[in-house]
């Protein structure tokens, strides 16, 4: 019993020793796993905090590349904006190109018709010779037919004369109107140069402000060349002017043979009297407004040219400058006779002579013309050599004026139209519509154009814009034709929309807001507007109106309802109806 106790007490020792073992394993253990939970929360700590570091990263590199995409829709709207300046620019270019081409092409074939010219200059040389030698001679039959001979030669002669007088204006005003607009626009870029180069020099930029240094000189010489072609082109019609007037003003002779012929040839030439006078009162106009022109202060003053370094300057920045005329077109219209008798060195000297009037200026065709009467004696026969010294005055004339380039077709549609072949307009329906979207669109412009001028000057240039110049000319001349209007509605439209898109450029390259006067202008523009489609029938009007309220309808997901996307769609729904 005793020792079966023992062996039991030593079995349960034996026990008790092996559980404190487990249980010393079992603590060991514990100690081992939160060692190890330790070390890993340590771990995940770190790895916790490395993440929160990445995060930042991140973070701060989105910032970076936000930044970065800010500033290139900031490159991408000026880049924008650049291609519209340079677009517009490109259209002025191609205007001026126009202008040359057609002059050189109308002076091609004037060129064809030499022939012809000296013909009757040599025939009426002849008649006139025959004339004198048979009124001295004292036979008055012979006479009186040489007479009606050289009467014919010389109405010939004066309606020669007329035609190339009408030409000749022509291109005159257009060319006229073309450098008063790259007057205006090298003002503008003179004045944004002279700015640019303030602002410069107060923020201590020395290299930008000698760039914008050589820039306002190249502009400077640029303006002084415009002006002093807008000159030119002033005093030769001014020169041309008594000579023109003396022949619309003199009685056409009496033919006897064929009446009828003598009417029609009447009436046709009193339409070119009546078209020579509003010429050139359209020039004396556009002298009016080249002299009430505002010079800009940085500008030497008239009667001075530009110094020497400014000179290198210039011709420096000339292979750069956009605004330029072309060099052919300026030989073409070169006048040989009036370069000695008309140039004057001194600028202010030309404007003070062009304000006396037309008195002022000789004609060399009249000093001609007055130098042969005196060259002569006594008239034996005092009718019939007025008559033929007309007729050789005319003559002379005719030829030195038929070479001049005339104008572009494309610029007008009356006078010039029954030299140069146009195009057959559409029916009238086909212009409207596009004509009162584009107004809708003009509104749409005057709604952004406090918040995003940018986005205004685009509304001008996409949609029914895009062809709204052509629309606009074939509504004036619908309208002129049912002489509904006096033909300057259009002009009128062009201008003020011209001077509207111009504050808008202004204010955005001068980057701030759009003044108070693009209001105004935009009201003006809106005006001209609805008076060109006042002259439109009533049931044209409703018809287009009803064709606007049929494509009315939503605008798909890929165009925005408002901004030039929305412009694009709608004119391109009124095209594809205008086509069915």
């Amino acid at each position: 019993m005793l020792e079966t106790m023992q062996s039991r007490q030593e079995t349960l020792w034996d026990a008790a020793t092996q559980f404190d073992d487990q249980i010393g394993a079992l603590q060991q253990q514990k100690a081992d796993g939160e060692a190890f939970r330790g070390k890993k929360g340590e771990e995940m700590q770190e790895a916790l905090q490395g993440v929160h570091g990445e995060v930042a990263a991140l973070e701060k590199e989105e910032a970076e590349l936000l930044a970065q995409l800010a500033r290139v829709q900031a490159s991408l709207s000026a880049a924008r904006a650049c291609k519209a300046d340079m677009e517009e620019r490109r259209g002025v270019l191609e205007e001026g190109s126009a202008f040359t081409l057609e002059a050189l092409q109308h002076q091609m074939d004037e060129l064809a018709g030499k022939q012809r010219q000296q013909r009757a200059e040599a025939a009426a040389l002849a008649g006139c010779g025959r004339v004198v030698g048979v009124a001295q001679a004292g036979r008055s039959d012979a006479a009186l037919h040489d007479k009606r001979v050289a009467e014919q030669s010389l109405l010939a002669c004066r309606t020669e004369f007329l035609h190339a007088a009408t030409r000749h204006c022509y291109f005159q005003r257009a060319e006229m109107q073309l450098l008063l607009r790259q007057l205006r626009f090298c003002a503008a870029e003179l004045a944004d140069a002279v700015a640019k180069q303030d602002q410069a020099a107060e923020i201590g930029m020395s290299a930008l402000r000698e760039d914008m240094c050589a820039a306002k000189r190249g502009l400077q010489g640029t303006y002084l060349d415009l002006e002093a072609q807008a000159l030119k082109r002033i005093l030769a019609i001014h020169g041309l002017r008594p000579a023109i007037l003396r022949t619309c003003r003199a009685a056409s002779p009496a033919c006897p043979t064929g009446g009828g012929g003598t009417e029609a040839g009447g009436v046709k030439e009193a339409e070119l009297n009546e078209e020579l006078e509003g010429l050139l009162a359209d020039m004396q106009g556009l002298t009016a407004v080249f002299d009430g022109l505002t010079r800009p202060g940085c500008l030497p003053p008239p009667g001075r040219t530009l110094s020497a370094d400014q000179a290198d300057a210039r011709e420096a920045s000339d292979s750069s400058d956009d605004i330029s005329v072309a060099a052919d077109g300026e030989a073409a219209m070169s006048l040989p006779m009036f370069a000695t008798s008309c140039t004057l060195p001194d600028i202010s000297q030309q404007r003070m002579r062009l304000g006396g009037g037309a008195q002022a200026i000789a004609s060399p065709v009249l000093c001609s013309a007055s130098s042969t009467q005196q060259s002569h004696g006594s008239p034996c026969v005092e009718f019939s050599r007025r008559q033929c010294l007309e007729a050789s005055w005319c003559v002379a004339s005719a030829g030195w004026l038929c070479f001049s380039p005339p104008a572009s077709a494309a610029q007008y549609q009356r006078g010039i139209s029954r030299y140069v072949r146009t195009k057959q307009l559409d029916d009238l329906e086909s212009y409207v519509p596009l004509v009162i979207e584009a107004r809708s669109q003009l509104q749409k412009a005057g709604n952004v154009m406090g918040q995003d001028a940018q986005s205004a000057r685009l509304l001008l240039r996409d949609g029914a814009f895009s062809g709204l110049r052509d629309n606009i000319k074939a509504l004036g001349t619908y309208a002129g034709r049912a002489k509904k209007e006096d033909g300057k509605l259009a002009d009128n439209f062009f201008s003020a929309v011209q001077s509207y898109d111009f504050t808008l450029q202004r204010a955005i390259k001068t980057s701030k807001p759009v003044p108070g006067e693009a209001q105004q202008q935009l009201e003006t523009t809106m005006q001209a507007l609805d008076r060109l489609l006042a002259t439109v029938p009533k049931d044209i009007m409703d018809k287009s109106q009803h064709i606007i309220e049929d494509i009315s309808g939503p605008v798909p997901d890929s165009e925005s309802e408002a901004g030039v996307a929305s412009g694009k769609f709608r004119a391109e729904q009124i095209e594809q109806f205008l086509l069915k």
